[in-house]
Parts: C-alpha cells; structure tokens; sequence
C-alpha cells in the first residue's frame, strides 16, 4: 500500500474529488504501485519475487536477481527489472515456466535469447559452445570520442603511463576544460564492458576511474588508447564449452604503485568450461610492505 499527498505526485482521479471543497487536499491509499514512484521498483520486486517463490524458484543470496529451481524441473531465471532471461536443461521445463510467466504478468516471448542487455549470445551447436560478446557498447564507446578512423592498438594502456589521482589538475583552465569532456560518460560504458565480458580491460579500467572526480588531459586520452584497444579487439568473446574442466580460478596482486596511492592492487578470475564467470581488479584498502604481504592480504 502507497500513500501519495494530492498535488505532490498525483491528483485524485475525475469525480472523486468532493465539489463543494475543491482546495481540500486528501492523503489516498493506493492498492497498487504508480509507474514512476519512488516505490514501484521495491513494490515490483517483492511482488515478482513472491510469484516465483510460489512457483518453487528460490532467489540465491549471491544474486537477488537470480532465482533457481532445483526440483524435478531445474531451471535458472535471471531478471533485470522485467525482462527475464531464462535456461534448463529441458526445453519443456522452459516452455512451461513461460506459460507460467505469461499467465500472471502478460509479455511477448522473444524466443532462444541472442541478445541481452547489450551482450550478444551466440551458439555453436556442432562445437556445443556458447559466447558472450559487447561489440555494441564498445562502438558506443567509439562514437562518443570521435575515434571511428582511429587505428586500434595492441595493448589497453601505454607501458609505464602514469594516471594516478596524483596527476589530476590543478590548474583552474584545465579543470574547466576538461567539464567538456564527457569522461564520466566514457568511464560508465567502459565499466559495464570491463564487467560484462572483458576482464582483459578490468585493471585498466578501475585505474582510469581512479580519477573518476576530476580526469585530466592525460586520463582522457587514456581512457581514448584503451577504447581504441578495444575497437580492434571488438569481437573478442568469452566462450564456454571449449573445456571440460569444473570451476578454475586464477588470482595475484601488486606490490604498492604510486597511481594507487601506493597501495596494492587484488586481481582474480574464475572459470568454468574454458570461459571467465567472474573476475575483479580492486585496490587494496591497506599499505602492503612487500608483495608476499599483498598477496596475502589480497582483498
């Protein structure tokens, strides 16, 4: 149940409104959720979520947005505010899951998934492998800096550059220049394509966004040379099925660096049938003294 103060969000439908005091104002109790509230969002979660429970779909405490049914019928649901996307190792078990669906919360079916959330899907049923790719969101990154007629290059960032907050401006012409330029808006795309499907981009990103709250000239064109990297390296794609080892994970740190701060940086992957499922480049929150004590630290 909402409550909404007439005139703050919305006013009282035609009719319902006492005629004699127009200027009177109401606090309504509304039964459902209005597109647009603060609320909705909590209000259409909960609801979802409750529907799936009683469908035996547990939401995993790892992910709230990933319920799984681990019954006679499995099957994994993912959901991203309403669009689902969903897998099992029976086609029926899917089907039926969709009729469910439909019957509570009527939506059009988009049939075998090939594109989600900016992630292109691709199936090669004879190799009996899937690949997960983003060449969408980084031409998205090309456009916005220009760089369609750039040449790519063979690395994410230059050797040795140094881009750490220590080399952000201070000039009160460059700061203002640099407002111009829409670093942040680069950085977000970069980020969702670093943690979307290019681990090989994750440190040099999360090194750029240490500069996040005042980028200059040198940041920027950083952040030009990784784009451009990535523009050659577009259809690069995470692939599972090429292996049939279980889950494989891989980690290392840094010894102290002055664009950290001279702290360490933690890194690690994970995989599973020859594919990355999870990945991190993050700062460390204490001063190492010596590569073994950032390594044992690692977080």
């Amino acid at each position: 149940m909402m409550t909404q103060r007439r005139g703050t969000f919305n006013d009282q439908p035609p009719g319902f409104a006492d005629p004699n005091h127009p200027n009177e104002t109401h606090v309504c109790k509304l039964h459902k959720a209005l597109y647009g509230m603060k609320q909705s969002g909590r209000i259409w979660y909960f609801t979802l979520s409750n529907f799936l429970n009683s469908i035996n779909l547990k939401r995993t405490n790892s992910d709230h947005a990933v319920f799984i049914r681990q019954d006679d019928k499995p099957v994994i649901m993912g959901i991203y505010v309403d669009d689902p996307i969903y897998t099992g190792p029976n086609l029926e078990d899917l089907l039926e899951l969709e009729e469910q669906l439909n019957a509570k919360f009527p939506f059009k079916a988009l049939g075998e998934a090939n594109y989600y959330l900016g992630t292109t899907i691709e199936r090669n049923w004879e190799a009996g492998t899937i690949s997960l790719g983003q060449a969408h969101y980084i031409d998205a990154a090309v456009t916005l800096t220009g760089l369609e007629n750039a040449k790519p290059v063979t690395a994410p960032l230059p050797l040795g550059l140094k881009i750490g907050p220590n080399y952000c401006p201070t000039d009160p012409n460059e700061i203002e220049e640099m407002k111009k330029v829409p670093y942040r808006e680069l950085l977000g795309i970069l980020m969702y394509i670093a943690g979307g499907t290019r681990p090989d981009a994750a440190h040099h990103t999360n090194m750029l966004a240490q500069a996040a709250s005042n980028p200059g000239r040198i940041h920027w064109e950083a952040a030009k040379h990784l784009v451009r990297y990535l523009k050659g390296t577009r259809d690069y794609r995470l692939t599972y099925g090429t292996s049939s080892e279980g889950l494989v994970g891989y980690s290392d740190a840094s010894h102290g660096n002055e664009d950290l701060g001279w702290k360490s940086m933690s890194g690690y992957c994970f995989l599973i049938g020859g594919g990355a499922i999870s990945w991190s480049a993050k700062k460390q929150k204490v001063v190492a003294l010596s590569t073994a004590e950032s390594e044992y630290i690692h977080t």
